[in-house]
């Protein structure tokens, strides 16, 4: 046989071999798992259980728990938790499957991230699934993940240790202990459409009032009453900016109403009319250097509309429709509970004043052939 035929034959059966290989891997990724390679075999068989979530890292506890029919995080004042983030972690658990065993010495754990969650410097997280009783469904030590993946047709891995074992393992899952209450929230706060804002006032603590508004939803620009002399607007946007800073508002931390008091002398003051009579109240005060609010949704009778010649003007209305009243209740259903720890940028427009939304005044211009005099040195 020449050499280049046998060289062929053997590249030929190389690459059956690799074939052959990786459609093995393949069948198995996709093969449903034993019971005996199922990681938490107690979420399969009794997820319908949970009642509790815990998750321990940094030796801080994060709470996610069932009150009747709705889910709450517990460690933050039982503020509604997102029922689907729940639902995400319990399947990627109950379907969670043994890859490889890793190591059972306790010196090697660090590397893997699954040490024991309370050791000081440690980057594991403890993650408890329990029953109403507080008995475990599931007891995991959640490691780091997997930086090669499981490949294209497999799952996100992740390196785990079950509670009380010494052995830990490569899981096919794509199982995340979050520790970060505020990541179990859905965190939009509301949206106020831009179409429906009619003006915006403004009382920030040291500053006079400030008012903008328009005439119509189809207006593009509002005004802003009492305009200096002189004076013109920063930029063409400054004022959308502030009318239509509600439409999409997100929190970065939240916490009961009782906890921070918002209606006190000093606190920031911005009201949002509508055109339809809803008024939104947004109250702000600081602490620790953060911005935190309150949201309150009322009945403000609008203005109407102005007749055209020849008509009848239109009677004003003092009552909202049965949609909005039932709008405003919803709202304030969900708001009056809670303060909430606003991003900065949303902060700053919400306490905007008159000199925020000007141009700077320019210094006067030395006369022709002058030269400008040098600014004067603090003390004369």
């Amino acid at each position: 046989m020449k050499p280049r035929t046998l060289l062929i034959i053997v590249i030929v059966a190389l690459l059956g071999v690799l074939a052959a290989s990786w459609m093995v891997r393949r069948s198995r990724a996709r093969a449903p798992a034993a019971s005996a390679d199922v990681l938490c075999p107690g979420v399969a068989a009794h997820g319908d259980q949970l009642a509790r979530i815990v998750v321990r890292k940094n030796k801080i506890d994060t709470t996610i728990e069932k009150r009747g029919d709705a889910w709450v995080v517990a460690s933050k004042g039982g503020f509604p938790a997102e029922r689907e983030k729940i639902v995400t972690l319990v399947r990627a658990i109950a379907e969670a499957t043994l890859a490889e065993a890793k190591t059972a010495k306790p010196d090697l754990y660090p590397r893997l991230q699954v040490e024991d969650p309370d050791a000081e410097g440690a980057a594991s997280a403890l993650l408890r699934l329990e029953d109403g009783q507080g008995k475990p469904l599931a007891a995991l030590i959640v490691g780091k993940r997997d930086s090669a993946g499981g490949g294209p047709d497999e799952s996100p891995r992740v390196f785990v240790r079950r509670v009380g074992e010494a052995q830990s393992y490569l899981a096919n899952g794509d199982i995340r202990a979050e520790h970060n209450a505020i990541e179990w929230m859905n965190r939009n706060v509301g949206e106020l459409k831009n179409e429906r804002v009619r003006d915006v006032s403004v009382l920030a603590s040291g500053h006079a009032p400030l008012r903008i508004h328009r005439a119509t939803p189809d207006a593009q620009t509002f005004v802003l009453d009492g305009i200096p002399e002189g004076r013109s607007l920063r930029d063409e946007y400054v004022l959308t900016r502030l009318a239509w800073v509600l439409s999409f508002m997100t929190f970065d931390d939240v916490a009961p109403a009782a906890d921070i008091e918002t209606k006190v002398e000093g606190a920031g003051v911005t009201e949002f009319r509508c055109f339809d009579g809803l008024m939104i109240t947004v109250r702000q005060v600081q602490k620790n250097a953060k911005t935190w609010c309150s949201l309150a949704a009322s009945f403000d009778p609008p203005p109407p509309p102005p007749a055209k010649e020849g008509e009848t003007p239109s009677p004003p209305v003092t009552e909202p429709g049965e949609e909005l009243k039932k709008e405003i209740d919803t709202l304030n259903a969900t708001w009056t509970p809670w303060v909430y720890q606003i991003p900065e940028f949303k902060a700053t427009v919400l306490r905007s004043n008159m000199e925020e939304l000007l141009k700077p005044v320019e210094p006067p211009k030395p006369p022709s052939g002058e030269t400008p005099a040098p600014p004067t040195a603090p003390g004369g």
